[in-house]
This record gives C-alpha cells, structure tokens and sequence, in this order.
C-alpha cells in the first residue's frame, strides 16, 4: 500500500473530514385543505334617519286624584334609502326636559311613561299639567335626531267639589226658609243714640 494513501478520503489538507450533516427525511406531502372562513360576513347599509315622530302625539290623560297611570310610547321613523316607516322604539331615549313632577320616564330612558305619585307627606303634592315628551334616536353618518310632542295629565277629584277658601257657600233655593223665628226685639238694629242710653 502506497505510504501516502489514508484507506478513506482525504481533504485539502491531507486529513480525513470527520463531520457528517444529517439530511432528515422529506415528509410524505399532505393534502391541502381549503381553511374554514366560517359564515359570509353581512355588511349593512348606514341607518340614517330622515324623519321621526312620535306616537301617541298630543296626548291628554285624564286620572282621579291619589292614582298614577302608565302610557307606553313609540318611535317611528323614515330611513334613508328605505321605503315606507318602520319602528325605532328600541334604539330610542325618551325623556321629560320639563315639569317632571307630573310624571316622567325610567332612568334607563325606555318608553314607559308614568304619572307621579308623592311617596311620603314631605314630597311635592300630585301634579297635573302639559309636559313635554323628548325622544332622541342616533343614526350612523348624522347627528342625533331630537323631536317632541306633549301629554297634558287631568287630574279628576272625586266627590263634591270642595268649596274655596275665601268664598261664600251656594244661596238656597228658597232662602225664606231659613228665618223661621219670627221678629225679636233683642235682634233689631239699634242707633247710636239708643246704644248711649
């Protein structure tokens, strides 16, 4: 054997290469598979509002003294791009701006108006009267929508009406009737020269 052979291979340098780098095997390929994008997303058209009402309008409530009642209102509008009026009362704020001792809404501003009713001697007596009922509504691409109407509450006291203070009572049908007694010298009118007597 020649002196110079190393019985393997040899490098540049005359020296066997001892690293070895592992190639791992390639895997078997696997199907592709489409990725689940789940359900198509709606986009819905902008809301805007382009006229609203509410109902009822100019209401009058007519209530005996010493009862509250409820009146649910409702919220009507016109939408831009739609044809024809559809409800919005649940998307709606209703609120009393003014005279709020005659009734007023939830604080969460749903549409359940009801008449007050003073919960102990010290609170304000019952009220009737005009009041004004707010409804706001906001759109998508405008400001918030604001319109009003008014509920006049009548407060009916049962029984005979009570008399005034300061007036005087009814006259009689036959107000003769009334002075029976006949004449009485102690009951006549005396003049000032008789009282010095």
């Amino acid at each position: 054997m020649d002196a110079g052979s190393s019985g393997g291979t040899s490098g540049a340098s005359g020296q066997r290469d001892a690293s070895v780098t592992f190639i791992p095997p390639i895997p078997d390929a696997q199907p592709w598979v489409e990725p689940d994008v789940g359900e198509p997303v709606v986009v819905r058209a902008p809301q805007n509002i382009e006229s609203m009402r509410i109902d009822p309008a100019d209401l009058i409530l007519q209530l005996a003294r010493g009862k509250s009642e409820t009146v649910t209102f409702k919220a009507f509008a016109t939408l831009q791009g739609i044809t024809g009026e559809v409800e919005i009362t649940d998307r709606t704020i209703f609120y009393v701006p003014d005279n709020y001792l005659v009734g007023t809404f939830p604080a969460d501003g749903s549409s359940l108006f009801t008449t007050r009713l003073p919960a102990s001697a010290t609170e304000p007596p019952q009220r009737g009267g005009k009041v004004t009922i707010q409804a706001q509504a906001a759109s998508n691409d405008i400001p918030i929508t604001t319109v009003t109407t008014t509920l006049t509450v009548t407060i009916i006291d049962s029984g005979q009406p009570r008399t005034a203070r300061g007036r005087h009572p009814a006259i009689p049908s036959d107000p003769g009737s009334k002075f029976t007694d006949g004449n009485s010298p102690t009951l006549a009118p005396r003049s000032s020269i008789q009282m010095m007597e």
